[in-house]
Formats: structure tokens, C-alpha cells, sequence
């Protein structure tokens, strides 16, 4: 097309006048026949015909005609008389006002493709755009209201069904009016930003945008980025500032926290999309973070941080607002915890999708995130556990961890707060489970080490003893630290394997105690089946019987104790039941079963977990609806109860391969042979081949055929060759390997043959034999396995141990003795520097083992009191290890003293097997008070081995009812225990038992009371402090009673038994002592011995008279019968008289009294000081070189449990050390 000026040719009129008129169609052809001249022209030679036509298309007549055709045609002429004649154009302002209506109104019929006009629409826009004609609506006098309307109609136009290929055209349109216009309408900026708060985030998935409003906003800001940051600027500073002069009362108040929201929103979606615009308002969010308003602060905090979670900012926030980014940092430490609450909520989004993350601004994070998980709010601690949870392991792995973060997590997993410590049990067994399945997520050796413990950390949660706490340890466990839906066996079990090995002692005690519930709760589950099954069978509710329900609520209130209670556990098992399904039992049936494996199990739970999920399958006619998600939870929580996971018939052969270089797969396959023995039916045959193998640790193996075939004696390995070796281990085997190959023999249908034979290789006994050890081990055990082999040996063997073992010590090396603290079993086993103390041990088993093999089921009473003849002398060495501090050789001899680990260690022994001798009616009798007395020492030893293992032996026999109950107030001597740990263990075991026992309606543990009672009145330190004479030592001797009795009153007391206890203390002074000749009391002035035990009775009312009125709780009058306290150690009085003079009498002076009462109220209270000793050391502290036991305690008692050593306590035990009262929690 030639460039040179062109006339145009169109010289027709285009106005109708009355002369001249036009119809409607010649004027449509004249039109268009103008536009198409005008639309093929670049340039145009400007003459007259021209001038006339400019002047005959502004006329009203044609820009507001009736035929649409016509207005769009007249607007296309117009669109182009602009192009040719720019820059300047050849209309009034009037004029062009006129023009832009009109062109405004061609604009709204853009949104019909279909229109038969739509290309001259579509020419019309794409014309002034070329042109950029568009600029001159900014010079005519109503400017501002073309220019809104123009923007009106095209974001109007998004509305209908908008032609995608004018999105371009328009945002370039908009853009230059933007650029151009002096005054820019608030409706207009209003109308632009708010299609980023409305924009939908989703639309931008594939990377494609959609929105064509949002198109036109986002060109508009991008190419006015300059001018629209001023405008965003000032828009935002013009609501701020009218927050700040709004009266807070203001009914105002609510809009305009609305609008604040609004452009804070409004931030974070330009810095996701043109963060260049916000220079101006960043200056403004800075202020916003030191506002005075919280809720100015909150939304600061907010929108900071989402602009920091932004996922595809163009811009690095970290570098471009470094002054904002450590404002913002420094919002953990706002005063307002709504604040810090709102900072470490937006953490995950920052972490996950922030690409600009250094390590630097990690570290800064998880400073921040750690000072949140300690913060004083549970809302900020409840903030920053959901965090952690939100953000992918890999990410918190490679970006937040710190050792900090995960001590954090490890003290929040014990919060009381509910959701705190559930939602950090789901974060660390998540954390667990993938740190097992991707070992190189973490290369920091000390936090590899630190998540491997947290099987350790969830499962001493245990002893919390809270059922809510158990539910989600047992989640935890088999969704997390050991999933369930591991499929892969040697997985299965090389995490099982790795899972145990991490495991300290209470976490295995924990794991093991988790696994044996699983062998009571399928008898329970067994039986509740079976109660189903008369559901199943009968054709009416009516037809079954009254006790069928009696029994159905007794098995279901067994199983609820343990269920939340906000999960309707009792509704939903009740309703498993009388729905009577036969699948639903099939599977359950199949999941509990042992000789399931374990891909049986998890399928059965996957498929009854599906039907129970379908609300169909779970409702009965006329019955209340129940919610599936109550049901799966109540259900699966019972099958992970009760199936056999763990310790599974799948992993048992794998297992086995893991013993010949594990010792913890020997353990757990020992603990299996104790819980589930079933699953070793098709496996004992390679259990009896590592035995036959040579060059193999056999003790843990043996341990497990052990206990399998005490279970199942007909599955006794048949091969001579599994004898021989377990004979062979009898006489050249380690001490712990001929304990148990000799107690398998002794299940065996010819262990009177082999006994023999091993009684003939190794007796007589040679002390210097390298198998000593061993043969006094096989012997020792001989004594229960076969007494009829061994027993005519008795007395020899009894002389050669009394003067060769307890009375001297052989073949001492003090030097390298000296280096241990703690010598714990696997030590003696395997180290021969330890023969000594080893064979001191031995033989006190086998002393005992002599004892415990004699069965007095059916003993005449002649043959009873030989029995307890035999074992005094035997229970009187036990003591005499304990009331000597381990030590019976006698000073002179030339290998006296006995090394201190080796003395600890006798200590422990003796009073270990003392409780196994309780166990035993006959020998039971010969625990007198003295006796008892003389155990306490090792409740308080000097070494914590000591007490923390004899403690746990305590618990074990008490719980399972395998002693007397007058070894019961034995366990509140550890009110005095310095180890925190220790003592809070102990009380939670406590707390339990006392459930438990209240369970039963079983007064047992207030009845311990009177026992206690009279223990306190003849201990030792506080018969020394009470005869000492001086007002100052009796009131430290009251005082250290009080320790104790305060102990039991805080754990026992209660509003429902408070007045049982009242009884029971008072009721003491209406008794004699039992253990004084009753002389005594037959003489005019009562010994001192005897007020003792009335002054303890005073003490015990005045602290519970005490604790009741600090707790508002009535001290009524005991409305139960009367309670006879034990003959044992009460006797009754004489006379009536006799009562009264003690009951009327005052034994604790008044002056003494006021003293006592101070320091009462002090321990009742609950001061956090720590314990004391009860006296310190008068020989200095050897330096060790070795420590072979880690949980040592810092500070430990240092009493030498002696009565026979007396000790002043005096300056040990002053008034004002009980002044401030020790922590008794």
C-alpha cells in the first residue's frame, strides 16, 4: 500500500434531512461503504469532503440512531478518522465526550460473539487500541466518569461469556487510560485490586490464567507499576489512618476491621503477582507490626508471613525487605500470644514453598519455631506442634530440625494439654517412620540419635498411666514406629529388630507390657465373640436371656475402662455385637488368632475396617444411629489391642536368622516364648539348631525354648543331639547358659538321667575349676529341676559356699574392680574379673532355689516347721547383706573389705530373692516387722542400682498379688527419693495400683496406713533423733516421719476415704504394740518404745486433719464397722481402762506440736525444693574411670542402713531444713 496522501473518494451525505431523507438501509450502506474506504487508508489528504464527513459522524442523529448497524459502523469511521488524523484529533472535547459514550456503549455488545455485528465491535477496539485513541477520554471534561464507566463495562464484560482473544486488546485499552489519566476515579483502583482478592488461586494450576478481569488488572499493574504503587500507597494509608482515629467503641469498629482485613489480603496477592508495587506499603506494614492495636499486629503478623508462603513470588522478600523480614521474626516475642500464635502459624507455607530459603533464614526459623514450642501459651505451643506437623518430613528434616526443636518435642509430648501432646505423638512417630524408611534424610549423628529415641519417648508415656495417653501410644506404635502396613517380612522385622535395640529399660518394660495385654484382651475378645454368637442365634432380643446381658455389659465395661471417653466406646462394641454379622466375628477371630500371619491379620482388619466405614452395615432398626468414624477408631484400637503384630508367627523365622548376630532378637524371641509361645509350634526345631550350634550365645535362646516348651512340654525337641548340648552347656556354658539348659532338662520325660549325669561331671565342686561359676549355676538350678539328684549333697555344699564364698573373697583385682560403679547380669555373665561377687550370688540362688524346691502343698505341719527351720538361717544372710551394708566378712580377714560394687550389688541380691521367698505361705511367716524394717534400707540405699531395681522387683510382686500385703507400705519409703525420675515413676505406679484396687472396692492401700504407722515408730533414724532428747531433735524425728506420711496422704487421701484413714491412725491408739513383750506394759511408767508408736498415730491425725481442711473436705466420723488391725503387730489392750487413758492422752507436747504443724502445712503444700539426703557422707568420693550404668543419680542417700553403726542424725536432720519443704510431688 502506497504510503502518498490519498483524497478520500466518499462524497455522499450522511445525515437525513428533510430535503435529503435516508432510510434506515441506504444510510447502513453508506456507512459502511465509508468505513471500508476509511479502514484500507494510512494516510489521508485532509479536504473538505473530509471535514464535512468528520462533522456528519459526530452528529446525534448517527451516534444514537436506532439500527445498531448503523451506530457501530458510524463508531468504526469515527475509530479510524482518529487514527489518520492522530496525534491530533479533530473534535471538540464536547465532542469527543459524545464519541467515547457512544464508543462505551458499541463496547457492552462485546460479550455476544454471535452478534451479527461482532467483527465491526471487535475492528472498533482493535483500531483505537493501534491508534491509542483511547488516551483522549482523559481530555474531556467528564473524564472521570467515562473513565470509570469504560472500566465498568469491560470488567462487566468477564461476566458473560467473554471472547478470550479480546483479553489483549482491552488490558492494552485500560492500561494507556491508567498511564494517561491525571485523575484516576477511586471506583476504578477499587475495581482493579479487588480482582486479586477475588482472584481464585486454583485458576493458576496449569499456569494458564483464566480470569480474563484478573488479565486486565494484573497488565494494568504491570505496566503501571510506578504510578499504581503510589495509588496502592495511598489507598492503604487512608484506611490506616482512619483505623487510628475510629473509636474503639464504635459501632464503625467492625466495618472497618473489615477493610483492614480487605488490604492486607489485597497485600499478599500483589506480592504474588507484582511485589514491586507494595515499595510504597511496606513502610506501612512495618508500622502495623509495632502498632500499639493487637488486632492491628495480628493482621500484620498474618500477612507478612503469607507473603512469605507465597509459592511463586517473583520477588526475594529476605533481600528486598530485610528491615520487615526481622520486625517480623521478632513477633515471637510480641506480648500478645494471639500474635506469637499467628507468627507460627504461617511457618509451614514459608518452609514449603518460600524457593528463596538459605540455611541462614532456616536457622532463624527454627530459632523462632523453637522459642514457640517453650512458650508459656498453650495456644503458641498448640500453633507451633500443628506447624511442625503441617510441613513435609523431607523439608523439616533438610531445613528446620535443630536438637532443640526435638528436646521441645520430647517435653511436649508429656503436656496436658490434650491436643499439644497428641498432635507431638503423631509428629515424632511420623518423624520416626521416615527417618527408617530414608536413613540419609539426616546425616547429624547426635539428632539421628535423638530420633531414634523417640520409641523410647512415646512409650514411656505409658506410665502416665492415662487412657487417653494409651490410646495414642498404641496408634502411634502400630501406625508409625512399627506400621502395620509394612508388608515386606525381613523389613518388618529389621525394623522391629532396630525399634528394640533403642529401647532403655523402661521402654522396653513398656513395650513388653503392650505386647502381653494383647494375650488379655483376646481372651476377653474370644468371649465377647461368644456372647455375639447367642445374638446370631436367636430370632429376638426377647428370647435371650437376662444374663447374657449382665455378662455382655461386665465384658464391655472391662474393655471401655481403657477407651476414651468421648468416643462412645461402650455404644459402638454393643452394637458389634447385636448386630451378630458371622463376617464381621470371622475376622476378628482371625486377626486375634496366633496361627494367623501377619498378612492374614492386616487384610482382615482392611476389609472389616471397609464394611464398618459404610454406615449401612452399622445401624439397627429402631436403634440410635452411630457414627462410622466412632466405630472404625473403637474397633481398630481393639484389634491393635489384640492381634498378634508384634510378636507374629511371620516374623519368628527371620527373627531366628537375627539371633546368630543380634542379642536383641534373642530377646524379643524370648519375650514372645513368654507371651505368645504358640506361634514357635512350627519353628522349634530351628530354635533347637542354634543350640546344637557351636560357637554361639545361647543364654536368650535358651530362655525361649525354655519357656516354650514349659507351655507345651509335648513339643519337646526329640534329638539326643539337643540334650547332649544342653548338658554339655551345664558343665562348661556360662553360669546364665546352665540356668536354663539345666531348667529345660528339667521338663524333659528323662531329666533324671541327664540330672545325673550332670551331678557326676561336676561334683564335687572345685573351687578352682574355670567353670566354677558354672557348675554352682547347674547346681543351683538342679535344686528345683531335679531336688532328688542333688539333695544328699546338701549339707557339703551348704559348709564349702558359708566358708568359701560369704565368709572371704577370692581372687580380688581391687584395682580394676574399682574402675566400675555398677555391675549389672550381662556383666557377671560375661566378665570374668567379676567371678567373686559372682559366685556370691550364685550361691545365694542356690540357697534359695533349695528353699523354693520344696513344695508345701502337702506338708504335714511337723514337716512345715522344718521347712521354715531351713529357712531361717538362710533369710537371717539375706539380711545381714542388707543391715551391713553388703558386707558379712569379718574385719580381719585378709581380704576384708569387700570392693563397694560388689557389696551394692549382695544388697540388691539379698533383697531380691527375700521377695522371692515371700511369695512362698510357708516361708511368708518368717517376714517379721524387724525384717521388713530392715528392707526399707534398700528403698533408700546409697546406690540408685540399688534401689531403682529392688523398687521395680517390689512393684512386680505387688501387683500381681505375689506377696503379702504387709510389703506394701515398704513402697512409700520413696518418698525421700532424690532421683526425680525414679520417685515420679514410683508415684504414677502408685496412682495406678490405687485405681486399680478402688476398682474392686478393695481398701488395702488405706488399711497400708497402720502398717506404715507402726514401721515409722520403730525406724531407725527416727528412734535416734526421737532419744536424743533435745525439743529441736524430736521435732526433726516428727519431721522425718512426716516425709513419708505426707507422701502416702497426698497419693491416698481423698474426700470418699479421708475419714477411713482419720479411723485408722486413731484406731492405732486403742492397740498395744504387738512387737513388745507385753511386761512392758504391765509396768507402771510405759517404756519409751511403746509411746513411740501412739506419738507416729498423733502425727498421721494431724496431717490428715491437715490435708482435709486444706482440701474443704468434711473430717466426718467413719460410718463403716469396725476395722481390727493386724495381729501381727498390734495386740489388744488389757481393759477398757487401759483404751482410754491412751485414747484420752496427748503424746506430741503442745509446744512441739506448733513446730510440727509449720512444717506439715510446708510439705502439704508442695514447695519444689530438692530432696536431701537423709545424712551426708563422711568418706570421700572415689574418682571412677569407668561407668557401666548411665542412669546414676546426681544426688543419692547416703545412709549406710544400719542400726548396729549408729549415726547422729542431728545436724543432718535441723528444723530448718524441713522448714523448707521438700519437693513431695
Amino acid at each position: 500500500m502506497t504510503s502518498a496522501k490519498i483524497s478520500i473518494k466518499f462524497n455522499k451525505s450522511l445525515v437525513p434531512t428533510v430535503k435529503d431523507p435516508l432510510s434506515t438501509k441506504e444510510l447502513l450502506a453508506r456507512v459502511q461503504t465509508l468505513s471500508e474506504e476509511l479502514s484500507i487508508l494510512d494516510t489521508i489528504d485532509k479536504s473538505k469532503p473530509l471535514a464535512r464527513i468528520e462533522v456528519d459522524l459526530v452528529n446525534k442523529k448517527l451516534l444514537n440512531h436506532t439500527s445498531i448497524g448503523v451506530q457501530i459502523y458510524v463508531c468504526c469511521c469515527i475509530a479510524d478518522i482518529l487514527r489518520l488524523s492522530a496525534p491530533e484529533a479533530p473534535y471538540s472535547a464536547n465532542q469527543l465526550s459524545d464519541i467515547f459514550k457512544a464508543f462505551i456503549k458499541q463496547f457492552k455488545r462485546l460479550s455476544d460473539s454471535n452478534n451479527t455485528y461482532f467483527q465491526q465491535h471487535c475492528y472498533l477496539l482493535k483500531r483505537l487500541v493501534e491508534a491509542k485513541s483511547t488516551i483522549l477520554i482523559t481530555d474531556v471534561p467528564d473524564s472521570e466518569a467515562l473513565i470509570e464507566s469504560l472500566f465498568q463495562t469491560f470488567y462487566n464484560l468477564t461476566k458473560q461469556d467473554f471472547p478470550s482473544q479480546l483479553e489483549t486488546l482491552i488490558s492494552d485499552i485500560l492500561s494507556e487510560v491508567i498511564s494517561e489519566a491525571e485523575v484516576i476515579p477511586h471506583n476504578v483502583i477499587d475495581l482493579i485490586l479487588n480482582k486479586f482478592l477475588l482472584h481464585d488461586d486454583s485458576k493458576l494450576i496449569t499456569g494458564n490464567i483464566t480470569s480474563p478481569e484478573f488479565t486486565f488488572s494484573l497488565t494494568i499493574c504491570e505496566n503501571n507499576v510506578d504510578r499504581l504503587s503510589r495509588l496502592v500507597g495511598q489507598y492503604f494509608s487512608e484506611i490506616l489512618y482512619e483505623s487510628s482515629t475510629t473509636d474503639k467503641s464504635s459501632t464503625d469498629l467492625v466495618e472497618l476491621m473489615e477493610k483492614l482485613t480487605k488490604i492486607h489480603k489485597l497485600s499478599v496477592q500483589l506480592w504474588k503477582f507484582i511485589p514491586e508495587i507494595l515499595s510504597s506499603v511496606m513502610s506501612l506494614l512495618d508500622d502495623e507490626l509495632n502498632a500499639e492495636d493487637e488486632q492491628i499486629r495480628l493482621l500484620a503478623t498474618a500477612t507478612i508471613g503469607k507473603m512469605l508462603g507465597c509459592k511463586e513470588s517473583k520477588s526475594n522478600f529476605f533481600v528486598t525487605h530485610k528491615e520487615t523480614w526481622i520486625i517480623w521474626l521478632k513477633k515471637t516475642s510480641d506480648v500478645s500470644s494471639t500474635v506469637r500464635a499467628k507468627w507460627v502459624e504461617q511457618l509451614p507455607n514459608i518452609i514449603t514453598n518460600n524457593k528463596y530459603v538459605t540455611s541462614e533464614i532456616s536457622s532463624a526459623l527454627s530459632t523462632c519455631l523453637h522459642k514457640c514450642l517453650v512458650d508459656i501459651d498453650d495456644k503458641v505451643r498448640v500453633g507451633a506442634c500443628h506447624s511442625i506437623k503441617e510441613i513435609p518430613v523431607e523439608l523439616f528434616f533438610n531445613k528446620v530440625i535443630t536438637k532443640n526443636i526435638v528436646q521441645d518435642l520430647f517435653q511436649t509430648i508429656r503436656e496436658k494439654n490434650v491436643t499439644i501432646r497428641n498432635v507431638t505423638i503423631d509428629v515424632l512417630g511420623k518423624l520416626y517412620n521416615s527417618h527408617m524408611n530414608n536413613r540419609e534424610l539426616l546425616t547429624d549423628e547426635e539428632l539421628t540419635k535423638m530420633i531414634g529415641n523417640i520409641p523410647n519417648q512415646i512409650l514411656n508415656l505409658v506410665y502416665i498411666n492415662d487412657k487417653d495417653i494409651n490410646c495414642m501410644v498404641d496408634l502411634s506404635l502400630f501406625e508409625a514406629l512399627l506400621p502395620i502396613t509394612e508388608l515386606d517380612t525381613s523389613r518388618r522385622v529389621k525394623r522391629l529388630v532396630q525399634l528394640y535395640s533403642a529401647l532403655d529399660e523402661k521402654g522396653k518394660e513398656s513395650f513388653i507390657a503392650i505386647n502381653k495385654r494383647q494375650s488379655q484382651f483376646s481372651k476377653v475378645l474370644n468371649t465377647l465373640i461368644e456372647t455375639g454368637d447367642i445374638f446370631a442365634k436367636s430370632t429376638s432380643v426377647e428370647d435371650i436371656d437376662k444374663s447374657v446381658f449382665a455378662k455382655l455389659d461386665k465384658i464391655l465395661n472391662w474393655i471401655c475402662v481403657s477407651f476414651p471417653d468421648d468416643r462412645n466406646s461402650f455404644v459402638c462394641f454393643e452394637r458389634l455385637v447385636k448386630l451378630a454379622r458371622p463376617r464381621f466375628f470371622h475376622l476378628i477371630k482371625l486377626c486375634i488368632s496366633s496361627d494367623s500371619d501377619f498378612n492374614t491379620i492386616r487384610n482382615s482388619m482392611k476389609e472389616l475396617f471397609k464394611k464398618l466405614s459404610d454406615s449401612k452395615n452399622i445401624q439397627l432398626q429402631g436403634e440410635t444411629a452411630i457414627s462410622t468414624s466412632d466405630m472404625v477408631y473403637n474397633v481398630k484400637l481393639l484389634l491393635l489391642r489384640s492381634s498378634v503384630l508384634c510378636y507374629n508367627k511371620s516374623n519368628v523365622e527371620e527373627l531366628i536368622e537375627y539371633t546368630k548376630d543380634s542379642t536383641t532378637a534373642n530377646e524379643i524371641l524370648e519375650q514372645i516364648s513368654l507371651v505368645v509361645p504358640d506361634v514357635f509350634k512350627s519353628h522349634i526345631r530351628s530354635l533347637a539348631s542354634l543350640i546344637i550350634e557351636e560357637n554361639t550365645k545361647k543364654s536368650n535362646v535358651l530362655r525361649t525354648v525354655y519357656h516354650f516348651v514349659k507351655k507345651y512340654p509335648e513339643w519337646f525337641p526329640k534329638e539326643i543331639s539337643f540334650m547332649e548340648s544342653l548338658k554339655k552347656l551345664a558343665q562348661v556354658g556360662t553360669p546364665r547358659e546352665a540356668r536354663y539348659a539345666v531348667k529345660i532338662i528339667g521338663i524333659s520325660p528323662s531329666k533324671e538321667l541327664y540330672s545325673a549325669e550332670i551331678v557326676n561331671e561336676i561334683y564335687p565342686l572345685d573351687l578352682e575349676s574355670e567353670h566354677f561359676c558354672t557348675h554352682l549355676s547347674s547346681i543351683g538350678e538342679l535344686f528345683k529341676a531335679d531336688r532328688l539328684s542333688i539333695i544328699d549333697k546338701e549339707v557339703e555344699i551348704t559348709e564349702l559356699l558359708i566358708k568359701h564364698l560369704f565368709l572371704t573373697n577370692r581372687n580380688l583385682d581391687r584395682e580394676q574392680i574399682d574402675k566400675f560403679e555398677w555391675i549389672d547380669e550381662d556383666e557377671l555373665d560375661d566378665n570374668k574379673l567379676h567371678s567373686t561377687l559372682y559366685e556370691k550370688v550364685l550361691a545365694i540362688r542356690l540357697f534359695v532355689n533349695n528353699l523354693k524346691s520344696i513344695d508345701d502343698s502337702n506338708l504335714t505341719s511337723e514337716e512345715k516347721d522344718k521347712a521354715k527351720a531351713k529357712a531361717q538361717p538362710v533369710t537371717r544372710l539375706l539380711m545381714s547383706f542388707i543391715g551391713n551394708n553388703g558386707e558379712i566378712i569379718n574385719k580381719k580377714n585378709e581380704t576384708y573389705p569387700t570392693p563397694e560394687p560388689y557389696k551394692s550389688k549382695l544388697r540388691l541380691t539379698a533383697g531380691v530373692y527375700l521377695l522371692k521367698l515371700a511369695k512362698f505361705p510357708i516361708y511368708n511367716e518368717l517376714f517379721l516387722p524387724p525384717t521388713l524394717r530392715r528392707m526399707t534400707f534398700l528403698i533408700n540405699d546409697s546406690e540408685y542400682n540399688v534401689r531403682s531395681k529392688f523398687v521395680t522387683c517390689l512393684q512386680a510382686k505387688l501387683a500381681n498379688e505375689e506377696i503379702s500385703e504387709k510389703f506394701l507400705p515398704l513402697i512409700f519409703f520413696i518418698a525421700i527419693e532424690p532421683n526425680h525420675e525414679l520417685k515420679e515413676s514410683v508415684t504414677i505406679w502408685i496412682n495406678s495400683m490405687v485405681k486399680r484396687s478402688e476398682s474392686k472396692n478393695n481398701i488395702k492401700f488405706e488399711k497400708s496406713l497402720i502398717r506404715l504407722i507402726h514401721t515409722l515408730a520403730h525406724h531407725d533414724q527416727f528412734l535416734t533423733l526421737i532419744e536424743d532428747g533435745s525439743n529441736e531433735s524430736k521435732v526433726n524425728a516428727y519431721n522425718f516421719s512426716c516425709r513419708f506420711l505426707t507422701y502416702f496422704i497426698k497419693l491416698i487421701g481423698k474426700s470418699e476415704n479421708i475419714s477411713l484413714l482419720y479411723y485408722l491412725s486413731s484406731r492405732v491408739k486403742q492397740y498395744r504394740d504387738g512387737s513388745l513383750a507385753t511386761a512392758e506394759y504391765e509396768k507402771s511408767n510405759l517404756p519409751e518404745q511403746a509411746l513411740h508408736l501412739y506419738r507416729i498415730s498423733e502425727l498421721t491425725q494431724l496431717i490428715i486433719k491437715q490435708y482435709s481442711d486444706d482440701k474443704s473436705w468434711p473430717l466426718a466420723t467413719w460410718p463403716g464397722g469396725k476395722i481390727n488391725l493386724p495381729s501381727d503387730i498390734y495386740a489388744p489392750m488389757s481393759s477398757p481402762e487401759e483404751a482410754r487413758s491412751i485414747v484420752g492422752r496427748v503424746f506430741i507436747p503442745e509446744d512441739i506440736q506448733a513446730d510440727v504443724l509449720n512444717s506439715i502445712r510446708k510439705k502439704l503444700h508442695g514447695s519444689k525444693r530438692k530432696n536431701t539426703p537423709l545424712v551426708s557422707s563422711s568418706v570421700p568420693k572415689r574418682q571412677k574411670v569407668k561407668k557401666t550404668v548411665k542412669t546414676k543419680s546426681p544426688s543419692e542417700p547416703t545412709r549406710k542402713s544400719s542400726r548396729i553403726t549408729r549415726v547422729d542424725y542431728k545436724d543432718q536432720l535441723s528444723d530448718s531444713e524441713y522448714g523448707s519443704s521438700e519437693d513431695e510431688n
